[in-house]
């Protein structure tokens, strides 16, 4: 009989397990021992104080004191967070209550089959807090939902063990990466021992630092929105020195299933080209350095449209607090109207775009906003209408729909189907949050069954899993995603053989413009 997920674990024995790692792990064990009674004892600055965990529900739970010791300034506010592990808690966000039903169901109904046995895949997520985070709580809903569809879709299937999911909050801003982490690696050894984690956060520096740890404990990892260059299986992310902080050098198990922002401006350049033959543009760019999806999105967008590019940027602080952010973006958004241009060229986060856009009807003339896959997040009705919005969705459900822009367009609709018939689904296609973590867990559960060889009965390791999903490195040997098929280059571990599709948003309506590859 297997065992129905909950907060419990067994540590897996290592010969490779440094004093360093032991000591890491004792302190973590200890820190969270206790938190699934609802209290725990934290240290601050004036004593001993209680902070209550009981909004947070059945999970392992890290305390502040836990954050101080990773080296994070954790106060009242953060606190409040539920950043940890578990089956079936909201973390505290009244919209993931339907999703995170949904996955104690289904690890319930894994389990209920004697004859299969189970394994487990994480996905590690931030759960925002606030407006201006890097992940909104629509598009984590969005991706816990794909991340839920597919593990119905794979256990629904004959091949290999049946996968239950945990959800990791490494926290709003990432900042409880290495302690979830290493809750992770202690699952390893459970009766239903984790082989994968999905889904990776977002493109910053916290990402890169958990991918170097997860690697490091030999768990293969399939990022799902992933999509700063260079933040891959070679380690070197584009215009970034973390000295001694982060790690240098391959990553190895570490796996895509998003192209990078080089090919979404390559794709927005050649599409604007057609449109626009070669008029200025005037580059906005977010100065937060840590950011590596902003970063490398401005610099993607710069050198793809070349000497139409002004030659002095906008720029705003993105990590600033609100009302610092607010007025950067109320600056910036004036400095475009003065520069004359009528087309911008956006380096930042979606949070930002829209209190970006909103101040451009100032501009007193029609005005045309360039910018990455994040804007796949905006709702076309929220949009001034003399703004139009062109940006590289990694996948936008209109065009995988479309036979003309997708010749795999009948799975898809089948896809959609599933997808929006399952119980509580009120995720929104469109971001592609929900498509692209089906791909990862799907590309995971491939490894997986792979590693066994479709056996049933047959529990993998990590390191096999990796050796499974690696196996898919060539179009004769594509994972089959919710629209499209890729495989992986072995040298990176991004994906190949996916299209990128170019969107506008224009009077308020949403509309493919074409598919790049």
């Amino acid at each position: 009989m297997n065992t129905v997920l909950d907060t419990s674990f067994t540590r897996p024995r290592s010969n490779r397990e440094s004093a360093r790692q032991r000591r890491r792990r004792w302190l973590a064990a200890f820190l969270t021992a206790g938190l699934t009674c609802g209290v725990v004892l934290a240290v601050y600055s004036n004593g001993w104080r209680a902070v209550s965990y009981a909004h947070c529900g059945a999970g392992e739970w890290v305390s502040p004191a836990g954050l101080r010791t990773a080296g994070v300034a954790a106060d009242d506010a953060g606190a409040a967070e539920c950043i940890g592990v578990s089956a079936s808690s909201n973390f505290g966000v009244d919209a993931l209550s339907p999703v995170m039903a949904r996955f104690d169901q289904q690890n319930r109904d894994a389990a209920a089959d004697p004859a299969r046995k189970t394994v487990t895949v994480a996905v590690l997520t931030p759960v925002p807090k606030h407006a201006f985070g890097a992940a909104s709580e629509d598009q984590v809903r969005d991706l816990l939902e794909g991340a839920a569809q597919a593990q119905h879709d794979v256990n629904e299937g004959p091949q290999g063990p049946a996968v239950q999911v945990v959800v990791a909050n490494e926290g709003s801003a990432e900042q409880g990466w290495a302690p979830v982490v290493d809750q992770l690696v202690r699952r390893t050894g459970s009766e239903s021992p984790l082989v994968a984690v999905t889904g990776l956060g977002v493109s910053v520096k916290e990402t890169l630092l958990g991918a170097h740890a997860l690697s490091d404990a030999d768990i293969p990892m399939v990022g799902a929105v992933l999509t700063a260059n260079g933040l891959n299986a070679r380690g070197v992310v584009e215009d970034f020195d973390g000295g001694d902080e982060v790690p240098s050098g391959p990553i190895d198990g570490f796996f895509l299933v998003s192209p990078n922002n080089r090919r979404e401006a390559e794709a927005l350049a050649d599409r604007l080209e057609e449109e626009r033959g070669k008029s200025s543009y005037q580059l906005v760019r977010d100065l937060n350095r840590d950011d590596f999806y902003t970063v490398g999105l401005a610099n993607s967008l710069q050198a793809a449209f070349g000497s139409q590019v002004s030659e002095f940027p906008i720029t705003f602080a993105g990590n600033a607090g609100e009302d610092e952010i607010s007025f950067s973006l109320e600056n910036a958004a004036d400095r475009a109207c003065a520069s004359g241009d009528d087309a911008v060229l956006y380096g930042g986060r979606a949070s930002q775009l829209l209190p970006f856009l909103k101040q451009l009807p100032t501009c007193q003339r029609p005005m045309t906003v360039i910018t990455g896959s994040d804007a796949a997040n905006l709702d076309p009705a929220e949009v001034p209408a003399q703004v139009r919005v062109v940006y590289a969705a990694l996948a936008d459900p209109d065009a995988l729909r479309s036979p003309k822009f997708n010749p795999r367009a009948a799975d898809f609709e089948q896809f959609g189907e599933r997808f929006h018939a399952a119980p509580g689904s009120g995720a929104n296609l469109a971001n592609g949050w929900a498509i692209m973590e089906y791909d990862a867990m799907k590309a995971a559960a491939a490894g997986i069954a792979r590693a066994v060889k479709g056996r049933q009965d047959r529990v993998p390791d990590p390191v096999s899993v990796t050796g499974g999903i690696s196996g898919y490195s060539d179009p004769d040997h594509r994972i089959g995603g919710a629209g499209d098929g890729f495989y992986f280059d072995m040298t990176t571990g991004e994906p190949r053989g996916r299209a990128i599709h170019v969107v506008e948003i224009d009077d308020r309506k949403r509309a493919p413009l074409r598919t790049a590859y």
